[in-house]
């Protein structure tokens, strides 16, 4: 499937601003599922989400509501990623 044009969380027409706390987490993953990206190259779509996780739970620090925000947003991109996914290793 195409890229997305939109850098940040969501796909383009249900996309947050730069002022979603996890948009340099969010920005990160978009990079990482870029056709031809190097994390492409090396690594599965699984361990890219997870790693998208891992930053987000890390920004999410103490708040409940930031980590279970950050748990819908991974989930998101594991059921629905994989469209934009055109790498190597699928998991």
């Amino acid at each position: 499937m195409k890229d997305d044009e939109h850098v940040g969380c969501g796909i383009s027409p249900l996309a947050t601003g730069k002022d979603d706390p996890f948009f340099k987490a969010c920005a990160w993953h978009d990079e990482a599922y870029l056709k031809g990206s190097l994390h492409q190259e090396k690594y599965s779509r699984k361990r890219i989400d997870e790693q998208f996780l891992a930053q987000m739970l890390e920004i999410a620090g103490d708040s409940w509501a930031l980590r279970l925000k950050a748990h819908i947003y991974y989930t998101l991109a594991r059921a629905l990623g994989g469209q934009f996914w055109e790498g190597r290793k699928q998991n």
